[in-house]
């Protein structure tokens, strides 16, 4: 099983039957209630390469949102996971595999050795049930342990191998952001506070998003696959407070990210592969564009 990067989506073509066939088994997989997420992330991907969508839909992003409630966030994130559990099991076949999404996303970032390094430790120390929570303890076990065995001459260059984890954190944190941004503008009371909005955050929105796109500007020299992590949040989180405290703290925690992301990417990226800096950059992408769109939504009409 592969699964390739996304194709263009500038030219658009009637479904042969072949196709239609296909569409229809890929859909199938997907209703049957998201059984296994590699199941589903290999269907979405079967559509989104083949762009089985087309004849009802403009994009893939469309597709998503209204076939099945999906942001093109989130079902990146299944695409992504599957192919990273794929490669574990091609890289080794005898080693367990995560179970879930969740579990995935924890092993989101290793090569496919240490991922499955990673799951048969978690496989032996849960007796066989592993959960994210392990996954995770037993990924920084790991990697601390791989850092005190590096050699003298080498451990530098080890110490700097956590910054990939460190940023493809702070990049799924953009992206949860960036999902918490479009819910809040989703509000039924948005409307009515969108003069209030502007003028207290705008010009944080704007100056947050001119330090991501100096960070973006650091990535780009390698754009490659495209993968992405998103876990959509809801806005009824946040109500409590109202749509402008709610803003307010949404505002706030971005730009607080920005400076630091812009200071990581001036760090030695050697150790980065060129996937991880494709993932990275999408991943920016995708946020960027988002917070456009807030920006446009909060200016005073």
């Amino acid at each position: 099983m592969t699964i390739e990067s996304a194709p263009d989506e500038s030219s658009v073509k009637a479904l042969t039957p072949d196709e239609r066939d296909d569409l229809t088994r890929a859909e199938e997989t997907i209703e049957r209630g998201l059984t296994t997420f590699v199941e589903v992330g290999a269907a979405l991907a079967r559509v989104r390469d083949q762009r089985l969508y087309r004849d009802e839909y403009g994009t893939f992003d469309e597709y998503c949102r209204k076939r099945w409630g999906l942001s093109k966030g989130h079902a990146s994130d299944f695409i992504a996971r599957a192919r990273e559990t794929v490669a574990i099991a091609t890289t080794d076949p005898r080693a367990p595999r995560p179970t879930n999404l969740g579990q995935a996303r924890e092993l989101s970032g290793l090569e496919p050795e240490s991922a499955a390094r990673v799951m048969r430790t978690v496989h032996e120390r849960t007796n066989g049930k592993p959960t994210g929570k392990v996954i995770r303890l037993v990924r920084a076990e790991q990697q601390s342990a791989d850092d005190n065995a590096a050699p003298a001459a080498t451990k530098k260059s080890h110490r700097r191998n956590p910054l990939v984890g460190v940023y493809g954190y702070a990049v799924r944190d953009l992206m949860r952001l960036a999902d918490r941004f479009e819910r809040l503008h989703a509000d039924d009371r948005f409307a009515v506070n969108r003069e209030t909005l502007a003028g207290r955050y705008k010009s944080m929105v704007s100056e947050s998003i001119a330090k991501l796109g100096d960070v973006n500007h650091e990535l780009e020299p390698a754009r490659g696959l495209a993968t992405s992590e998103a876990s959509p949040r809801n806005v009824k989180n946040y109500r409590g407070n109202g749509p402008v405290e709610a803003m307010s703290n949404v505002i706030t925690t971005l730009a607080g990210m920005t400076l630091p992301m812009k200071e990581l990417a001036a760090d030695d990226f050697a150790d980065l592969t060129d996937d991880e800096r494709a993932r990275w950059v999408d991943e920016m992408d995708k946020s960027l564009a988002e917070l456009g769109r807030v920006v446009d939504l909060i200016k005073v009409k």
